[in-house]
């Protein structure tokens, strides 16, 4: 299948691509949903989400159940919390994740939902 899709330039040239190491598309299968990979990182994000649920209902303005909210919710203009609580949640997030808030800015659409902050989390972590 691989000299389907070989280079024109290769071929009158004389190249032989046989020994090259496969590419990124084709080592693409390695993280392919379902593999060992995401379910460690669904788990990660899991565990996270639980974590970060139980911080803001301690922070919320009102009686929430954040777990059974949709993470896509914008729980700041939705006024379940309020700009007291969103530096408590940096706060939060800068001693349990070691985000660097100093260095990334502070972004309300970034911190706005449980979604949000969960990518923010994951981009954070290795």
């Amino acid at each position: 299948m691989r000299g389907e899709f070989e280079n024109p330039v290769d071929r009158e040239k004389g190249h032989d691509d046989s020994e090259q190491e496969p590419s990124n598309c084709e080592d693409a299968g390695t993280n392919a949903p379902g593999t060992e990979t995401d379910v460690v990182a669904a788990d990660r994000r899991s565990a996270a989400r639980a974590e970060l649920c139980e911080f803001l209902a301690t922070i919320a303005v009102g009686e929430y159940n954040f777990a059974e909210e949709n993470d896509a919710v914008p729980f700041y203009e939705s006024g379940m919390v309020d700009s007291l609580s969103m530096l408590e949640l940096v706060s939060f997030l800068e001693r349990r994740y070691a985000i660097d808030f100093s260095r990334i800015g502070i972004d309300v659409v970034s911190l706005g939902s449980i979604a949000n902050i969960l990518d923010l989390i994951e981009a954070k972590e290795p």
